[in-house]
C-alpha cells in the first residue's frame, strides 16, 4: 500500500382484495319449511390484527428518535425531506427488533432521555437475535458533500500536479515517488521500503479529477479505482486513501464544521460541540494552539455512549483544516 493512509427501499404495494362470494339465493322456498331459512352472514374481509402494546411503543420511539436527531442534522446540513422522515420513522426492522426486546430493556429504552443513545446505554443489542438500528443519513450530510467538477475544471486540477512528487511515510520508513504527466498519466512510480524497492507495491497508472477535493487513482495492472481525499497548496498536495482522513477548506475560523474520523466538530464563536452521524450532540472543548511552529485546532468531547473522552487534532495548512494523520502520512512534496 502506498504511503497515503490506511486504506431504496422498494415501495410496498397493496393488492386488491377479492370480494367474498355472495351466498346463493334460492328462488323458491322448500315446501316443508314453515319458517324462513336462517340468514347467511356475509364476511366482508378479515379485521386487521390489533397492534400490540410493544409495537406501538417502538413506533413511538422511532418518532422520538427522529425529533431528537433534528438539531444535530441541522448542524450537519443533512438533506431532510418527507421521504427521509417516512423511511426513518417507519423502519419496520427497528420495530420488529424493538418489539421483541425483553421487558427491562424496552423499559430502559422507553425511559432514555435520547432513545438514539439509549440503544447503547441500555445494551439492547447484547444477546439479541436481530440488532436494533436506525436509518443512516451519511450520504445526505451536506458538510461532506463534494461538488462534481466539469471536465475543464478537472483538467486544471490535473495540470496543477504535473511533475515529480515525493511522499515520506516516516513511521513506516516508506518513500513513494510519482511522476505525473499530461492529463493525469503517471509516467513513473516507485515505492521504497527502508531505502530498497518494496516487494509488489501498489502503483498508479492514471489520475482523474471529476469531483471537488477528490482524486481518483487507477491502479496499474488492475481494473480497480480508488477515491482519494485531496487538496493542493503551493508545492505540496495531500492525497489519502483512508476515508476517515480528510481536509476541510474553512473561510471563517470563527464558525465552521469539520470532521475527525466519524465525529463532526461544530465551532461557533468560541462554542464547540461534537456531533455524530446519528445527530447526537455532545458538548466539547476546543482550542487553537501552535505546535512546533504549526497552528493546530484541538478538541475533546465525550458522548453518553463513550467510556472516556475522545480527542482530535487538525493541522492548519493555509485555510485547510487537515486531519492530523492525513498531514503526517499523505503529504507529497514537489521534487
Amino acid at each position: 500500500m502506498l504511503g497515503l493512509g490506511c486504506g431504496s427501499k422498494g415501495e410496498k404495494t397493496q393488492g386488491t382484495e377479492k370480494e367474498p362470494d355472495k351466498p346463493a339465493v334460492k328462488t323458491t322456498e322448500p315446501a316443508a319449511a314453515k319458517t324462513p331459512p336462517p340468514t347467511t352472514k356475509v364476511e366482508t374481509g378479515a379485521k386487521p390484527a390489533a397492534e400490540s402494546g410493544n409495537t406501538k411503543r417502538c413506533k413511538d420511539l422511532l418518532v422520538k428518535s427522529w425529533k431528537a436527531a433534528q438539531p444535530g442534522f441541522a448542524k450537519l446540513q443533512v438533506s431532510v425531506d418527507a421521504a427521509l422522515e417516512k423511511l426513518y420513522t417507519e423502519n419496520e426492522y427497528y420495530v420488529k427488533a424493538c418489539a421483541a426486546l425483553a421487558a427491562d430493556k424496552l423499559d430502559c429504552l422507553d425511559k432514555a432521555e435520547n432513545p438514539i443513545t439509549g440503544i447503547d446505554t441500555c445494551k439492547v443489542n447484547e444477546g439479541a437475535a436481530t440488532s436494533l438500528g436506525l436509518v443512516g443519513v451519511q450520504d445526505r450530510i451536506g458538510v461532506d458533500a463534494r461538488k462534481p467538477l466539469s471536465k475543464e475544471d478537472g483538467d486544471k486540477v490535473l495540470a496543477s500536479i504535473e511533475g515529480t512528487w515525493v511522499n515520506d511515510w516516516a513511521s513506516l520508513k516508506e518513500q513513494t515517488t510519482w511522476t505525473i504527466g499530461k492529463a493525469g498519466a503517471v509516467t513513473a512510480a516507485t515505492v521504497l521500503k527502508d531505502g530498497k524497492p518494496k516487494d509488489k507495491p501498489s502503483l498508479p497508472d492514471l489520475l482523474t479529477a471529476d469531483q471537488e477535493a477528490r482524486l481518483k487513482v487507477h491502479w496499474k495492472d488492475s481494473n480497480t479505482t480508488q477515491t482519494l481525499s485531496f487538496f493542493k497548496t503551493g508545492n505540496e498536495f495531500y492525497a489519502s486513501t483512508n476515508s476517515l482522513y480528510d481536509a476541510y477548506q474553512v473561510s471563517d475560523q470563527k464558525k465552521f464544521v469539520v470532521r475527525y474520523d466519524w465525529t463532526y466538530l461544530a465551532f461557533d464563536g468560541g462554542k464547540c460541540e461534537a456531533i455524530n452521524a446519528s445527530g447526537v450532540i455532545a458538548p466539547a472543548t476546543c482550542s487553537f494552539a501552535t505546535d512546533k511552529g504549526t497552528k493546530v485546532f484541538r478538541a475533546e468531547w465525550q458522548f453518553p455512549t463513550d467510556k472516556g473522552p475522545r480527542k482530535s487534532e487538525h493541522v492548519l495548512v493555509g485555510n485547510y483544516f487537515v486531519h492530523k494523520s492525513m498531514y503526517e502520512i499523505a503529504r507529497f512534496k514537489k521534487k
